[in-house]
């Protein structure tokens, strides 16, 4: 099984926005914290049913794992953890492929198996919402 970009430059630029766009995100929660209450507001979801939504805890995750909280960052939110590791290796798979051509191939999806990874991703966020609904 191959994962990343293969011969598809927009999913390599794609991933590269993704790493950058964690940077940029790790480094404001980092050093300008109070900025994030102004763009992230409340839980609507959670406002209106009494129960979390699949990213409540995402805010508190990624500015622990900023802080380097790893414990705390896993406790708020573990799916925005794996998202936030993800993007950073998809990002740096992209910045490879991108220096490295002959490379694409290794970190390519074969036909057909995009929908297991769809598969599993709904998986990972059903399971995350029963961890945040139960733990917390």
């Amino acid at each position: 099984m191959r994962v990343g970009s293969g011969d598809h430059p927009q999913a390599r630029w794609l991933g590269l926005a993704g790493l950058s766009g964690l940077i940029s995100v790790l480094t404001v929660t980092m050093w300008r914290p109070h900025l994030i209450g102004i763009v992230v507001g409340p839980c609507a979801f959670l406002d209106l049913t009494g129960h979390p939504c699949p990213t409540c805890g995402t805010t508190r995750a990624i500015t622990a794992l900023a802080h380097g909280r790893l414990i705390d960052a896993v406790a708020a939110n573990p799916l925005a953890v794996t998202v936030a590791v993800l993007l950073g290796l998809g990002g740096l798979v992209s910045l490879v492929t991108t220096l490295r051509p002959r490379w694409r191939r290794r970190f390519s999806l074969a036909p057909g198996e995009a929908r297991w990874w769809w598969a599993a991703a709904a998986l990972l966020v059903a399971a995350n919402w029963l961890y945040l609904e139960f733990a917390q």
